[in-house]
């Protein structure tokens, strides 16, 4: 099947703007538990938030100190923040007195490796795997390591936008399925979005700074100190997203043609020792089915894509909840981009794609970042202004209305002091990295309990709709 049933002529001819902005969307927000002073809580994750394996909400990820909070899928942005903001708040809430959700994706004071609490799992189908799993990640990895945090975010077009273009497809090719259909769809974005991920990260980015308690290959790259026991990079814009990131310790690049092949090389890669099993490959798109956490190679082969998750946005320190509804907004316009851009062909373009990712990770401050597109240099930020370009471009013709968007890209690659990263850099500079951490964390949990005690009527709905997943409330 070719991509070229998804560019933004075909999106015009058979869709309505609104259905062209439909989706299904998705946050998962990971976060430490820490103490006002920096310190990492080493209790277990509270009983308030009850079972961690069968709460769809709020649960955890690596450590028992690492909470995760997932919203249900939502079908705008805006929704989506909303649903989070309520969750953040309920937890706040019920955290202990002296415990805060650290704003930023680099980890608060770490205790030594073998003190970091693994996640412990018991009272569901699949506990001693889950935590067998997670051991062996420690062993390989490092537990700190595994301490970054980050937004995971899941998109899929609207069910009604998908179908008429599948008609508007089957029309040109009648042998194919609604099936195949969809997982060429996000098979193109996914493929793009490796491509472009850079510019999220350069959109996004905040971890820049790290305590003297955190992994050596992070801070050798963080060449001053804030005097207060940690250092930061002045021209760095995400560094969980650089070399010293959570990543596979082998550069693995699956084919995304087909989903066959896709599935195939995962698998080799298993049989290989690369992998102790697929769902091991830290791909910063992973392409998602129906039943994920079942078999989600063999829900993958048999039932397709469902949906597509992003994993490459850092916390941003300066929003309570971890990630602003502009950033979702930007992710959101990025992945259409992704859907309707020509796709690179050539699998050997991800190593390329994976260099680009690491340069404006770690030096994406610098004006004179040089990046490779196709084989050849270009500066970061003429590339960057030429991707703002062409989504204001994608914006007019299919009338999507995200002119606030699109001005607010404009004005992050016009200027540097405009990026999370460079706003990080002022905090450091001027409070240290723990403490203006810290006072925003004590901050965002104050303002979750000023919002609980004067709530509206929509967020009391929201309250009784997750009450359940925080029964300590």
């Amino acid at each position: 099947m070719k991509d070229d049933f998804f560019t933004i002529d075909k999106l015009k001819a058979a869709l309505t703007p609104e259905e062209i902005m439909s989706g299904s969307f998705g946050v998962e927000r990971e976060g430490l538990r820490a103490y006002a002073n920096g310190q990492l809580s080493l209790t277990p994750h509270p009983a308030a938030f009850g079972n961690k394996l069968t709460n769809p909400y709020i649960t955890t990820d690596f450590s028992e100190s690492q909470v995760e909070i997932v919203t249900p899928p939502c079908t705008s942005t805006h929704e989506a923040y909303h649903v989070l903001a309520t969750l953040t708040d309920m937890v706040n809430t019920v955290l202990p007195s002296d415990e805060y959700l650290w704003p930023n994706s680099v980890p608060c004071v770490l205790p030594d490796d073998q003190k970091v609490p693994i996640a412990h799992y018991a009272g569901a189908p699949g506990a001693g795997k889950a935590m067998r799993y997670r051991q062996n990640l420690a062993k390989k990895y490092g537990a700190k390591k595994q301490m970054f945090s980050g937004i995971h975010f899941n998109y899929s077009l609207g069910l009604t936008a998908v179908d008429k273009l599948y008609r508007q497809a089957k029309r040109e090719d009648g042998a194919q399925t609604l099936q195949s259909f969809k997982n060429q769809l996000y098979l193109k974005i996914a493929k793009n979005y490796l491509t472009y991920r850079w510019f999220l990260i350069y959109m996004t980015g905040a971890s820049v700074a790290a305590h003297s308690s955190f992994i050596d290959e992070c801070l050798k790259l963080m060449p001053w100190s804030d005097g207060r026991g940690s250092q930061y990079s002045k021209k760095g814009i995400s560094f969980r997203s650089g070399s010293p990131g959570y990543k596979n310790t082998e550069a693995l690049y699956p084919r995304y043609d087909t989903i066959r092949h896709f599935i195939d090389d995962l698998e080799a890669f298993v049989e290989q020792g690369k992998l102790s099993e697929p769902k091991e490959f830290y791909a910063q798109a992973r392409l998602k089915p129906v039943h994920p956490k079942e078999d989600w190679i063999r829900s993958l082969a048999e039932e397709g894509v469902m949906y597509i998750e992003l994993r490459t946005m850092d916390l941003n320190p300066f929003d309570p909840y971890g990630i602003s509804e502009t950033d979702m907004n930007i992710m959101h316009l990025l992945l259409l981009y992704c859907m309707t851009a020509e796709a690179f062909s050539a699998d050997s373009d991800q190593a390329e794609a994976d260099d680009n990712e690491w340069r404006v990770a770690e030096n994406g401050q610098d004006r004179f970042l040089i990046l490779h597109r196709g084989g050849k240099e270009i500066l970061a930020v003429d590339w960057a202004k030429a991707l703002v370009k062409d989504m204001a471009a994608m914006n007019q013709t299919l009338r999507l209305g995200q002119d606030e968007v699109i001005a607010e890209m404009s004005a992050r690659v016009d200027d540097l002091q405009a990026l999370h990263a460079a706003q990080m850099v002022h905090v450091v500079e001027n409070e240290g990295y723990i403490a203006g951490m810290s006072r925003r964390a004590q901050a965002y949990k104050k303002q979750s309990w000023q919002n609980v005690k004067d709530h509206s009527e929509a967020f009391e709905k929201d309250m009784v709709r997750f009450k359940d997943a925080v029964p300590g409330l």
